[in-house]
């Protein structure tokens, strides 16, 4: 061990009764809040009357306290004041099922801050108390090795998730297309999208020449992704409708309402297009219809840029290039 073991007992009008080691079920680690404290400091202090509060043990750079025995309740856990807010084991982890650890601050120096070698001794000690109290030894092993143990509950949560998608997807697929393009996609190639299977295949075809020579960029990763996606749509009979300017939404992929099967990509899918220009869009055109190119770069913050993108694509397709009055 790299720290030495104190016996401070606590008075024991800081503690509760005595109890069954067999209810230990978890270890709560906590830090004790002030600037500059020792755990010999916190024993001294605990062995004091009416504290109202107390911790099996104090750990330091150097020294671990024990403080009150383990077969004891400390009160250091589910204070009334924390409601329903002291996280996933509130009301489960209590001052009768757990031993209590307090990580102190050697150094006053302006900031409550356990040190490595603090955090270090705690370890050893929760290790310890684990096996003293027969906790598995692969179990030790387990969270000496990794730093996320994978709950239950947790897993359980992934499997209810998988279940929402897989329901969605299958019983409404336009509606969960849309959102995944809206919300998990970085990177778009929105001709290549619209232009449909065969497109997609060459375009992918492309990425994996850039891969074998180590010359692909991150878009082309995030593209290869995308285009994954967008052929498991078109297979199921769906497809990428033309950019709207009249019904195309600023960020979001949106059910084409004159296409029971199309999904409209948002002005925002256009490369360096932002939401905030794609937003202007759509304000000028709940202000009214737009009646030429000319009317549209007024109305909103499209540069010359988009203007020239938008016209490759067909956005523009029969408007007029500026107003203008007929007479014949």
């Amino acid at each position: 061990m790299a720290y030495t073991v104190k016996e401070m007992w606590a008075s024991s009008t800081n503690y509760g009764s005595q109890r069954s080691t067999g209810d230990i079920k978890y270890i709560v680690i906590h830090y004790t809040g002030n600037d500059g404290d020792t755990a010999v400091n916190n024993g001294k202090y605990f062995q004091g009357a009416n504290r109202k509060a107390s911790a099996h043990y104090f750990v330091d750079d150097s020294t671990v306290v024990h403080s009150v025995p383990d077969n004891r309740i400390a009160w250091s856990v589910g204070g009334s004041k924390y409601n329903n807010n002291g996280g996933r084991l509130y009301g489960v982890a209590k001052n009768a099922n757990t031993l209590n650890i307090e990580l102190c601050d050697d150094y006053r120096n302006g900031s409550v801050k356990a040190t490595d070698a603090t955090i270090n001794n705690a370890l050893t000690l929760t290790r310890e108390l684990m096996k003293k109290y027969n906790v598995p030894q692969w179990y030790i092993d387990s969270c000496k090795k990794i730093k996320y143990m994978f709950p239950k509950a947790h897993a359980v949560a992934y499997v209810l998730s998988a279940i929402r998608v897989a329901w969605w997807k299958l019983y409404y697929p336009r509606e969960y297309y849309a959102v995944y393009f809206s919300t998990r996609c970085d990177f778009f190639d929105i001709d290549t999208l619209v232009a449909g299977k065969d497109a997609i295949l060459a375009r992918r075809k492309e990425i994996e020449m850039l891969r074998e020579n180590r010359q692909s960029s991150n878009k082309d990763e995030g593209l290869w992704d995308v285009f994954e996606i967008a052929l498991e749509m078109i297979d199921r009979g769906f497809h990428f409708s033309p950019l709207n300017l009249e019904k195309s939404d600023a960020s979001n992929f949106i059910l084409d309402p004159d296409d029971p099967s199309g999904l409209l990509p948002p002005f925002s899918s256009v490369d360096s297009l932002g939401e905030s220009v794609a937003k202007t869009v759509i304000e000028a055109r709940e202000r009214g219809p737009f009646l030429s190119k000319e009317d549209v770069i007024k109305r909103t913050k499209l540069n010359n840029s988009h203007i020239k993108q938008l016209t490759k694509m067909g956005v523009f397709n029969g408007m007029q290039e500026e107003n203008q009055l007929s007479l014949f």
